[in-house]
């Protein structure tokens, strides 16, 4: 499981620098910015299975539910965060 953790990770991070590597708008700019962006929802995707499995597996037996449900909060609280910059920045 720890491996499956690790391979979201990596693929999260060389998709994100991948993007701001790309070099000019352009029809493969455009082709790699969605390629790019879909290994990155599918790692994000991937990790959110993988680090509940493994909060789970290494909490406290009577602190498991409390770890699993910071996934989903602080999930929630960056979404929140983020759309109170959007209203600012408006």
């Amino acid at each position: 499981r720890r491996r499956a953790l690790l391979l979201t990770i990596w693929g999260m991070l060389f998709a994100t620098v991948a993007q701001g590597l790309l070099p000019t708008r352009s029809f493969v700019f455009a082709a790699a910015m969605c390629t790019l962006r879909i290994v990155q929802g599918a790692c994000a995707g991937g990790e959110v299975g993988a680090i509940s499995v493994f909060l789970a597996e290494s909490a406290e037996p009577g602190c498991r539910g409390m770890a699993i449900a910071l996934i989903s909060m602080t999930g929630n609280l960056a979404f929140f965060a983020a759309s109170g910059v959007v209203v600012l920045l408006r």
